[in-house]
């Protein structure tokens, strides 16, 4: 039986609950606009933008201060270390760079493409880039003609017509108005 008078005393409170929320969402009164007002609080909202630019501005240099001073604490040879392991971190990632590139180039794919290859060691790029190469297409057949020469392209042979002006029977049925003589 405690149970379910727990029960019924959570589910109450509950209702209660739900009827201060619905209380408060439902407005009693709605406002009306003031255009005074509404200016005011448009001009404060820039004001706080503006200063919050300038805070934001000043917490990054503070930063940056901060993040120098902890460099400029650092022993020597702490700050040797950091600058070794920074070399380090950027000579991978330019070895990486050129690892895809020659890949790129042994595998015929595009120069446009190298950057699209994944993987850290030589073994897995080389596997990505045999994937990459079998997904493009391969059998791509190009229309040439006159207007699109290609490799294998001729040019046109023309029939010359046999044109004869002084012939009266080809010059009307061209269309041409010939005088016969008799």
């Amino acid at each position: 039986m405690a149970d379910t008078e727990m029960v019924k005393e959570t589910e109450t409170e509950q209702v209660e609950e739900v009827a201060e929320i619905e209380e408060i969402v439902e407005p009693e009164q709605e406002e009306e606009f003031d255009k005074e007002r509404a200016m005011a609080t448009i001009k404060n909202l820039r004001k706080f933008e503006k200063d919050a630019k300038k805070l934001e501005q000043k917490l990054a240099h503070y930063e940056q201060q901060e993040e120098e001073r902890k460099k400029a604490e650092l022993s020597e040879i702490d700050r040797l270390k950091l600058e070794k392991q920074e070399a380090e971190q950027k000579l991978a990632e330019l070895t990486r760079k050129e690892q895809r590139r020659e890949i790129a180039g042994k595998h015929k794919l595009p120069e446009a493409l190298a950057d699209r290859i994944k993987g850290e060691t030589p073994e897995e790029m080389e596997a990505d880039a045999k994937t990459l190469f079998d997904s493009l297409p391969k059998n791509i057949t190009t229309k040439t003609g006159v207007t699109n020469p290609g490799g294998n392209s001729k040019e046109p042979s023309y029939a010359e017509p046999k044109i004869d002006p002084f012939d009266a029977g080809f010059v009307r049925s061209h269309g041409g108005g010939a005088v016969e003589n008799k």
